[in-house]
């Protein structure tokens, strides 16, 4: 006789992973602190000098936000940086 599952919470589970990944961040992160300030940043002046025409940048705010998040974790060089922000989810969010 094959051995199943007994359990019948197993079978009733709808979920093998967090529906976000961000969720595997501790609540107390920094990355969160650091969103909730860079949030309330005025960086208008900044996006009036951005062209409609050609491709998209990335969002002055967020890369500001990637730039302090970065520099307040001891990261300076710029290829540090792209290397945490693809391998760090801190980075990421």
């Amino acid at each position: 006789m094959a051995r199943f599952k007994y359990d019948p919470t197993q079978f009733r589970q709808r979920q093998l992973f967090p529906s976000s990944v961000f969720d595997l961040l501790p609540k107390d992160h920094a990355c969160f602190v650091f969103d909730e300030i860079l949030e309330q940043l005025d960086v208008s002046s900044a996006e009036e000098g951005y062209s409609f025409i050609g491709q998209r940048a990335y969002p002055p705010k967020r890369l500001l936000a990637i730039l302090i998040y970065a520099y307040s974790h001891g990261v300076f060089s710029s290829r540090k940086i792209a290397k945490k922000c693809t391998e760090d989810l801190g980075f990421m969010y």
